[in-house]
C-alpha cells in the first residue's frame, strides 16, 4: 500500500510539474543541464517534494540526485521518501565505478525522452517510435492508459545507466538485450508485489494501480502496447 502511495504522490508533483512547464512532463534526465546530463526526474520533482537545502543544492549545476541520500555522514544509500520503495532493497553508491545510484521507480522513456520537445530522436525523423514519443501532456492520447512511471529494479552497472523503463518488458529489470525468456523476466526483481509476481504502476492521467507481470505488453508495437505509449501519432 506505501508503494502506490508513494507512485499517487507522485502523480501529484507530475501535475504540479506540468502546470509549471506549459504542460510539459520532465525528462528523465537533463532537465537543467544537458551538456553534464543534470538533473533527474526524481530531482526535480524532489524540489517540489522537498526544498529543504541539501548538499547537492549550493550549485545549481550540480542538482543531480539530490533525492538520493549518499551525501550525509548518517546516509542510507538510499531514494529519499516516497521515491524509496519499502519493499525494495537494492540500495548504492552514486559514485565511482558504480556512478549512476540505484532507483526504485523508473519513468517511461515514451513519456520521458530528454529531447526539447519529447519525440525519440530528432536526428533520425524517419525512426518510427518518433510518432509515439511526446512530453507535452495534451498528446497523450488515453493518458489514463499509459504507463508514467512503474516499480523498477536500477542496477549499478555500466550498461545500465538511465532512469527509464524502455519499451520492452525486459527492461524494467535493466537486462540487456539477451535471449533472457520471459520466463525469466516475469520473476525479475522489479516484481516486488502481490507475491512477487507484479509492480505497482503510475499512468499518466495521475492513477497507480498494481499489475500482474503477465499483464504487462512486452513491446510498444505488441497487442496492448499502449501501456507504453497513447500518443496521437
Amino acid at each position: 500500500m506505501q508503494c502506490l502511495s508513494n507512485q499517487k504522490q507522485i502523480g501529484v508533483l507530475m501535475a504540479v510539474y506540468a502546470g509549471e512547464n506549459k504542460d510539459m512532463l520532465p525528462a528523465h534526465d537533463c532537465n537543467i543541464n544537458i551538456q553534464e546530463g543534470k538533473g533527474k526526474w526524481q530531482d526535480m520533482l524532489f524540489a517540489l517534494y522537498d526544498p529543504r537545502t541539501f548538499y547537492s543544492f549550493d550549485n545549481p549545476l550540480d542538482r543531480d540526485f539530490a533525492h538520493y541520500d549518499d551525501r550525509r555522514s548518517n546516509r542510507t544509500w538510499r531514494p529519499y521518501g516516497i521515491f524509496a520503495c519499502p519493499a525494495e532493497p537494492f540500495q548504492g553508491s552514486k559514485d565511482g565505478p558504480n556512478y549512476g545510484g540505484v532507483k526504485h521507480y523508473l519513468s517511461n522513456k515514451y513519456v520521458s525522452q530528454n529531447t526539447p520537445t519529447g519525440i525519440w530522436d530528432p536526428s533520425k525523423l524517419e525512426d518510427g517510435r518518433n510518432l509515439f514519443a511526446t512530453r507535452f501532456l495534451p498528446r497523450v492520447k488515453n493518458p489514463s492508459s499509459v504507463m508514467h512511471v512503474l516499480d523498477g529494479h536500477r542496477q549499478i552497472s555500466s550498461g545500465a545507466l538511465w532512469e527509464t523503463g524502455i519499451h520492452m518488458k525486459k527492461y524494467i529489470n535493466y537486462k540487456e538485450p539477451s535471449p533472457a525468456s520471459l520466463g525469466e523476466l516475469n520473476s525479475g526483481p522489479a516484481y516486488r508485489h502481490q507475491n512477487k509476481r507484479g509492480l505497482n504502476t503510475l499512468m499518466v492521467d495521475g492513477h497507480a494501480k498494481p499489475m500482474l507481470a503477465k499483464d504487462i505488453p512486452s513491446a510498444f508495437n505488441s497487442a496492448g502496447g499502449q501501456f507504453w505509449s497513447g500518443v496521437i501519432p
